[in-house]
This record gives structure tokens, C-alpha cells and sequence, in this order.
């Protein structure tokens, strides 16, 4: 909750702020965004994926205004 309608970069750095972003985004241009996972092998790359998935179903749920699709494209690399 403490990174909902906050600023990019006006906390550190963490998956609330950066789905969040793209969400705002997404809403505010009406364009796709995409956001990169990345890094090594056991770092967390499919948990951090859930959790980006858990907020912006969440966050989309709470837009009744407006009907908004969402992609998701995963790539794994070795």
C-alpha cells in the first residue's frame, strides 16, 4: 500500500513501485507497458512475476471506470 500513487523514485526501488508505474502508465496514455524481470539463476525472477501479478490484478479490479487488457510475455533465458 505504501507505494500506491507514489512517485517513481520517491522510495527505493522495489516491484510495488515499478508495477505500480506501469500501471499508472498504461491508464494515463492508454499504451502497453512491459515490464523486464531479470537476473540470475534462484534470484527470485518467478516469485517477484507473482508478486508483479498479484498488484496489477488487483490495482485493474479496483478500475471499474475504464476496460483495460493486460499481456503478459514471459521469456526465460538460460
Amino acid at each position: 500500500a505504501a507505494y500506491r500513487h507514489q512517485t517513481l523514485g520517491k522510495l527505493p526501488p522495489h516491484v510495488y513501485a515499478i508495477a505500480e508505474e506501469a500501471y499508472q502508465r498504461m491508464r494515463r496514455e492508454e499504451y502497453n507497458q512491459s515490464v523486464l524481470v531479470s537476473g540470475e539463476s534462484g534470484a527470485g525472477k518467478t516469485e517477484t512475476t507473482k508478486i508483479l501479478l498479484e498488484f496489477l490484478a488487483s490495482v485493474s479490479v479496483e478500475s471499474h471506470n475504464k476496460v483495460m487488457s493486460m499481456r503478459l510475455h514471459c521469456v526465460s533465458c538460460c
